[in-house]
């Protein structure tokens, strides 16, 4: 059963988060033909026929309303089509809430990549009301690319890629405006990089926002898997804890754990506050679908003892010998030094290339290897490469980027430049 508790104080953890790159402006600015290119639209500017968001009266007849228009530029031409009033709505907004859309005219012009609505009985000059500008994530550009708002590169749809401007208001408005501040990810635990948690932990989901809607917490809102197999391990909504700044859910997996494995910890941003904003897991301010923060940490071992994984302890060349001698924190697996796992080129980026062929010779104590570069020709810079799929005896993978646990994939793979 779901309990919900009340506290006084809060925690504050460190999280890590996943964020995604925005996208460049679209290449077919100014263009009305052409294949269908990658770059999605979105809003850059929105502003009165004064440039602002105060209306003017530009009638000077008080009688009829603040007679002023609400005008829209998009990043690219659009798909006039699209430019209704389905998709392009401005709303009455009363004391922060909103309310139903007002009638108006909405025309496009093109050449400005510009939509302009106009009110069909002026705008209210009341300290209670301001307007909010809507423009749907259906309007797409000439080529058919929907809005891409939050400028992540993916067309997620309502609400994610919607666009809402609700700061326009005559003079004597007070300028209360709807609640689109979403909650953030505050923190968790297990912390990330762990490699002795219990076999039952307690598992912490830290949301920060004094409106958070409790009822929108619930077990799916994470995911727990075992790395290795990607085996979904069932877990439950144990508690919420109400404390003054957020809440805490507490869950728990419906069966131990094993010993001595990597799991992956997926914490979701389907929680809502009373607004229906979704929780902003990066804390960019910026929300978006299947937004989420992907934890990895170890089990202990049965003996209670934490996880060692292996990292390389260091890497040296020597040019003369034209010898690298990579060693290790741990006895290796060294059936896994081969090709396949470890290899020198002399390009990584873009991409790794002009790879150096070679001889790998094992260390005597199992804990490292040289590679002799046979056809190295002298020249820099020179890049190694040890894949996250080497093991130590024990069975544990290399911890490549040294953050606790290991055999991430591209995670923890390895490189050092020379």
């Amino acid at each position: 059963m779901k309990k919900i508790l009340v506290l006084t104080g809060v925690i504050f953890f460190l999280t890590c988060s996943r964020k995604d790159i925005p996208l460049s402006p679209g290449k077919d600015i100014g263009s009305d033909a052409g294949d269908k290119e990658k770059y999605a639209p979105y809003v850059e500017d929105a502003f009165d026929f004064s440039g602002n968001h105060e209306f003017d009266d530009l009638d000077n007849d008080p009688s009829n309303g603040y007679q002023d228009v609400i005008r829209v530029v998009f990043s690219e031409k659009m798909n006039s089509s699209t430019i209704n009033s389905t998709n392009i709505k401005v709303h009455r907004v009363v004391n922060g809430e909103i309310q139903g859309a007002i009638p108006g005219t909405i025309n496009y012009y093109n050449d400005l990549r510009m939509a302009e609505f106009v009110p069909s009985d002026g705008f209210e000059n009341a300290d209670s009301v301001n307007y909010m500008l809507f423009v749907s994530s259906e309007v797409t550009d000439i080529h058919g690319n929907k809005l891409d708002q939050n400028q992540n590169g993916t067309s997620e749809g309502s609400p994610f890629d919607d666009f809402n401007d609700p700061a326009f208001r005559c003079p004597a408005s007070n300028n209360t405006q709807p609640d689109f501040t979403p909650p953030f990810l505050m923190g968790y635990s297990p912390a990330y990089g762990s490699n002795d948690i219990s076999t039952t932990p307690d598992i912490s989901v830290s949301i920060f926002g004094t409106d958070v809607d409790t009822s929108t917490i619930e077990a799916g809102d994470i995911e727990l898997e075992e790395y290795e197999t990607g085996l979904s391990v069932s877990c439950k909504l144990d508690s919420v804890v109400v404390g003054v700044v957020g809440v805490t859910a507490w869950f728990s997996p419906q069966n131990s754990l094993d010993y001595g494995k990597v799991y992956q910890l997926i914490i979701k941003n389907t929680v809502q506050d009373s607004a229906g904003n979704y929780t902003d897991i990066d804390g960019n301010s910026i929300v978006e679908a299947d937004e989420d923060t992907v934890i990895h940490f170890a089990t202990q071992l049965s003996s209670g003892d934490p996880v060692e994984f292996p990292e390389v302890a260091d890497a040296d060349l020597d040019p003369d010998l034209k010898l690298i001698h990579v060693r290790f924190t741990k006895k290796m697996n060294t059936s896994d030094f081969n090709f396949t796992n470890i290899k020198v080129f002399k390009q990584r980026n873009p991409y790794p290339a002009d790879f150096i062929s070679g001889i790998i010779r094992t260390d005597s104590d199992n804990k490292g290897f040289t590679y002799s570069l046979t056809e190295w020709d002298g020249t820099y810079p020179v890049y190694i490469f040890i894949s996250y799929a080497v093991k130590d005896v024990d069975g544990f993978k290399l911890d490549g980027n040294e953050d606790g646990v290991g055999g991430i994939r591209e995670k923890d793979d390895y490189w050092h430049t020379f």
